[in-house]
């Protein structure tokens, strides 16, 4: 009886999805990116930025991990974004090397962008969050995966059947590291206009809740 149920759920979640439309950073027009998307850059990112600034430094030197981040939410080099540090708000354009922080934008309304990898319903976010107990869930927290992983987690629910588990790469896994979510932490994703609740185990993730997004909810 189990199995059938959970047979019946999967096919639910799959008809919901089929219905549902993609909505990402990297689908968005390149154009349009500077205007609409915030980066919440993790801890060690955050240290050297206020480093590099604090001697009067614009540019900031990122990592081959880092800036694979940027490429995969659709930053390419050239681009411009919009970046929070000590609460203000800086245009940032991507370089071979890294950032050029361009200036501040001033009271540009940030809170109503969206913004990578994480968003937030209350506009605040540190830069690294680490939870205080290992199996709660961030209620106000939402992680956005790029497109090929919210494309891998929809085929999953279309064709794994009883399996609630998904595989990352060891990429994956860091990224999810560096921003403080632990084995044993859960969260939230969107994906195909549906809210997952989801916990990060030693391989990947395992889906613990899946429901429709209200249109209430801030979008990803």
């Amino acid at each position: 009886m189990r199995k059938n149920n959970q047979s019946i759920l999967t096919i639910g979640w799959a008809l919901t999805l089929l219905l549902a439309v993609i909505v990402s950073p990297a689908q968005a027009d390149q154009n349009s990116f500077p205007s609409r998307y915030v980066w919440k850059y993790d801890s060690i990112i955050a240290e050297k930025i206020h480093k590099n600034l604090a001697r009067g430094d614009v540019a900031v030197g990122l990592s081959q991990f880092e800036q694979k981040t940027l490429a995969k939410y659709g930053v390419s080099i050239g681009q411009s974004f919009i970046t929070r540090v000590d609460d203000e708000n800086w245009r940032v354009t991507r370089t071979s090397t890294g950032l050029r922080f361009e200036g501040s934008v001033g009271a540009m309304p940030v809170g109503n962008l969206q913004s990578f990898p994480i968003q937030t319903l209350y506009g605040v976010v540190p830069a690294s969050y680490q939870s205080r107990d290992r199996d709660d869930v961030r209620m106000n927290l939402t992680w956005v995966f790029d497109d090929a992983l919210q494309e891998k987690i929809q085929s999953h629910i279309f064709s794994a059947g009883d399996s609630n588990e998904i595989g990352l790469t060891r990429y994956q896994q860091k990224l999810l590291q560096r921003y403080g979510i632990e084995v044993g932490h859960s969260f939230q994703t969107t994906v195909g206009g549906m809210i997952l609740t989801v916990k990060r185990v030693s391989l990947g993730l395992q889906i613990q809740h899946l429901e429709e997004k209200p249109d209430s909810y801030f979008s990803s």
